[in-house]
């Protein structure tokens, strides 16, 4: 793996343990005053998860579509057919 496709694979992991656990926290620790800002907070977090996991395993590697190759830093659809994508 190259030193990009580690540091993408590392930032998002990173992310997503992060926001677990301020989800794991957020269920453990109950502020009634902040309440609607603690589940705002928690509906980002598992937007940033998903989008984090959607980074990690749908972005391709490189794209064949006749002639041209597109390039893309990281990802595993890189081994399926162009058509696919």
């Amino acid at each position: 793996m190259s030193f990009l496709t580690t540091y993408c694979n590392v930032v998002c992991l990173i992310g997503i343990i992060l926001n677990a656990y301020f989800l794991i926290v957020a269920r453990l620790r109950r502020v009634e005053g902040f309440q609607e800002v603690v589940i705002f907070m928690c509906n980002i977090a598992v937007g940033y998860i998903l989008m984090s996991l959607c980074i990690i395993v749908v972005a391709p590697q490189s794209i064949y579509i006749g002639t041209s190759n597109v390039r893309v830093p990281y990802g595993i659809l890189a081994h399926l057919d162009s058509s696919f994508l």
